[in-house]
């Protein structure tokens, strides 16, 4: 037997459908006499074209109700979401009360033993897949076939001390050139080795700057820099009574034609060590990208010394946004930064006490590390190629030890 309550919500069910499928009816017949009303000018505006009189077209024209079909019947108000999602979903993004932590997978561990490992600075790789690895100022070019490394070439530049290096779409390698005594080309310089090695320079950015992080994307160069009387001293200026450091980056054309200059003062902390107080206040920007909104991100502070590092964000316009001072340790070192298709960001921390790989969100938020545990030993250097593989540069037993991992999500609440 049906009670009378299951026979009363049966009854309200049942009405509640009637009334939509009278909706959905209603919306069918205007949307049909939409069609043809839209057939009806077609055919006129065609006998027009073909009477070779266009300009009449204007005359056959007339306003057409295109505004879209009523959503009211196809929505159920009573319904209620479990949780709303603030952004389109990433990896790196919360979505209620919970929030996918990507894990490491190594794949293949490659050794090389021709390499320094304390030379070795730098990862990057071509389109056609090729891995560069830069060791002081020689570039060594491998691919990986099963478990062995491959070499294919070697390119010594000498008196060329690379400070920052990235790979443009069509292969060309552009670098920046360390402010040495022994330095052959200016640190203004903008210098590159095109597909075919042949090595020139670009551009040389006035007045004279110190070019640090450079990065290429498909249509615009970056580079950090910082000026000479910062870094040396000088008449014209007071390094002391500056009240903020300031984050400088050049964009650029592909024909290194400066575009935008940004200028966005630095994040200055107080630290206490040793009882003692201090400000950070280095704004040099060591490494920089950009990830998939456009921001930049970019490596700064003192991230080798006092392993008081930093990493900024900054929108498309150059605004802050926020600054990643690292967690779980007072030691943050920041020495390498990349970034996934999907928006993690991922940055080697280089410390005293914590030699692992920082991921991060795009709202600067701390979502996981690798280290130790997940196999990752002494890092170097990182890079993620287009494929969003990541290729780990780490040193065992004063040897290079490459790892080629990838990203995965782990669902936690």
């Amino acid at each position: 037997m049906v009670s009378n309550e299951a026979k009363t919500l049966i009854r309200e069910l049942d009405e509640n459908y009637a009334l939509k499928e009278r909706e959905l009816l209603d919306q069918r017949e205007k949307f049909t006499s939409k069609i043809d009303v839209i057939k009806q000018r077609k055919v006129k505006i065609c006998e027009t074209v073909q009477s070779r009189l266009a300009i009449s077209v204007l005359d056959t024209i007339d306003k057409i109700d295109v505004s879209p079909l009523d959503k009211k019947a196809m929505e159920i108000s009573d319904n209620k979401l479990a949780f709303t999602f603030p952004h389109e979903p990433q990896s790196s993004i919360k979505f209620g009360s919970f929030i996918k932590i990507p894990t490491l997978q190594i794949l293949q561990t490659y050794d090389h033993d021709d390499i320094d490992i304390y030379d070795t600075t730098l990862m990057k790789s071509l389109p056609d897949g090729t891995v560069i690895v830069l060791e002081y100022s020689t570039l060594r070019y491998m691919y990986f076939r099963d478990s062995d490394v491959v070499h294919i070439d070697t390119k010594i530049f000498e008196n060329l001390p690379i400070e920052d290096m990235t790979v443009c779409e069509n292969g060309d390698i552009l670098f920046t050139i360390s402010d040495g005594s022994s330095a052959s080309a200016n640190p203004s310089d903008i210098m590159c080795v095109r597909a075919n090695g042949q090595i020139e320079k670009i551009t040389t950015i006035e007045p004279q700057v110190i070019l640090r992080g450079i990065h290429a994307t498909s249509h615009n160069i970056f580079v950090g820099y910082e000026r000479p009387e910062l870094r040396y001293g000088g008449s014209d200026i007071e390094y002391e009574s500056q009240d903020k450091p300031v984050l400088s980056v050049l964009i650029l054309d592909m024909q290194g034609n400066v575009i935008v200059t940004l200028k966005e003062p630095g994040i200055k902390r107080e630290i206490t060590n040793d009882g003692e107080q201090s400000y950070d206040d280095e704004a040099v920007p060591w490494k920089l990208t950009t990830n998939i909104n456009g921001d930049i991100l970019i490596i700064s502070g003192d991230c080798c010394e006092s392993n008081e590092g930093k990493v900024v964000a900054l929108d498309r316009k150059g605004q802050f946004k926020w600054v990643y001072f690292g967690v779980e340790s007072f030691y943050f070192g920041p020495s390498h930064i990349q970034t996934t298709s999907n928006g993690l960001i991922l940055v080697l921390n280089w410390s005293d006490d914590d030699d692992s790989i920082h991921v991060i969100s795009m709202e600067g938020e701390f979502l996981t590390k690798f280290g130790v545990e997940e196999g990752i030993n002494n890092p170097r250097c990182l890079h993620i190629d287009q494929n969003d593989q990541l290729y780990i540069a780490c040193c065992k037993d004063d040897r290079l030890v490459i790892k080629l991992c990838l990203l995965n999500s782990l669902i936690k609440e």
